[in-house]
């Protein structure tokens, strides 16, 4: 786990009452956590230097947006907007948030020269499916439904070129839905 982003919430939610309160008021233990699973990853939210009342509301308003956000980006809820377009291989009137995150992917994409390439998901499957043990014919073919230049992103529709594609944005949701709560709490 990578603990720098995915405990970037409980780092900011101190620093920005540190920056208003004086420090003896967060020592004295005017503080209120949450620990949760976020996009299949444990998450923490600590909020200091808040009264309880209003930390209680401000955690609430955090786990809110994580779960909007979740509903759109997880690949651990078979409802979510992510797993019905890699289910359906396209999506009418994606959310905003995707269109975001994937015009992201598709700039990290280029500045990577396609080292980060979201596709992979059919490859992750398969290593999933088999305890990283694939058949090399089914690597194969798995390899053969990654490309993101085979990715239609439109405001109206997103596509995939062919059968079997699909995304995860594991590699970047994450730090996506932490930077949506941090300025939510700020």
């Amino acid at each position: 786990m990578n603990p720098g982003r995915r405990r970037a919430i409980t780092i900011l939610a101190a620093a920005g009452a540190g920056a208003i309160l004086p420090r003896s008021r967060i020592i004295a233990g005017e503080m209120r956590s949450w620990r949760g699973i976020a996009l299949g990853a444990p998450a923490s939210l600590t909020i200091a230097g808040r009264g309880p009342a209003e930390a209680e509301d401000l955690i609430a308003a955090a786990r809110a947006e994580i779960d909007r956000l979740e509903a759109i980006f997880s690949l651990h809820r078979p409802d979510s907007v992510l797993c019905r377009l890699n289910r359906d291989g396209f999506l009418d009137a994606p959310p905003a948030d995707l269109l975001v995150l994937l015009s992201r992917s598709a700039a990290i994409h280029a500045a990577t020269d396609g080292a980060f390439d979201p596709t992979v998901q059919p490859v992750w499957r398969l290593f999933a499916e088999t305890s990283g043990r694939p058949d090399p014919d089914a690597l194969q073919a798995a390899l053969l439904l990654v490309g993101w230049q085979d990715v239609s992103v439109e405001p109206h529709r997103i596509g995939f070129a062919r059968p079997g594609m699909a995304l995860t944005l594991n590699g970047i949701a994450q730090g996506y839905v932490t930077d949506r709560v941090a300025a939510m709490l700020r």
